[in-house]
């Protein structure tokens, strides 16, 4: 133990920007796949006033052996993994970075809308095993395509403005946002309910799903 308070990371690293944010804090991780027995040992060993959370899930037992505890922080939008009755019970606020990580996770979208489109991973195995396709392939161009969207949060949004950077109709539904079109840069968004129906590709920005 250095003396100084102990901030828990249930991963393996934190950008350098955020570490030295937290130089007067002694930083512990967990790795890169703790189990919850886990993070209970190292709040009972460090008594962390504060959790950063990458992975694995934080309940009542990890909070109990943390008695200085003050905060949870999720690394990224979603809390799921954090037992939030819990926290409120002992006094412990539970927040969350969102949109920390919406352009990477847009831009993973982006990408795997693009491999789809393109073939790309089928593509690659032909080259590998010594077959050349350019005579016989075809792959469906984006640009003028309708795309829709089921979920207008932080990740959505910036998927949205992307496709319809690259001239696609963008077509999203979120029964709980309330978006303007200056909000996605583009006149053709419509928050609709007829996305499933009408594009050619859905993008669901809670998950990794692609269907083209």
């Amino acid at each position: 133990m250095s003396g100084r308070s102990a901030f828990l990371v249930t991963g393996a690293d934190l950008a350098p920007q955020a570490l030295a944010l937290l130089k007067d804090y002694e930083i512990v991780y967990a790795g890169k796949t703790p189990s919850e027995d886990d993070i209970v040992a190292l709040c009972r060993k460090h008594n962390p006033v504060a959790i950063i959370v990458r992975y694995s899930r934080i309940g009542a037992a990890a909070m109990d052996a943390a008695p200085d505890l003050k905060v949870i922080s999720k690394h990224g939008s979603g809390t799921d993994t954090i037992d939030k009755a819990a926290a409120q019970a002992r006094g412990i606020a539970v927040v969350a970075a969102v949109g920390a990580n919406a352009a990477a996770v847009a831009e993973q979208a982006l990408a795997l809308l693009l491999a789809c489109a393109k073939s790309i991973v089928s593509l690659n195995a032909r080259m590998h095993a010594g077959h050349w396709d350019k005579a016989t392939h075809k792959s469906v161009e984006l640009d003028g395509r309708t795309v829709g969207v089921i979920g207008l949060g932080a990740i959505g949004q910036r998927f949205a403005k992307v496709a319809d950077a690259m001239g696609m109709r963008v077509l999203g539904f979120d029964p709980y946002a309330r978006i303007c079109l200056r909000t996605c840069g583009t006149s053709r968004w419509k928050p609709s309910g007829e996305s499933a129906t009408r594009s050619r590709c859905i993008a669901r920005s809670r998950r990794t799903t692609r269907s083209c």
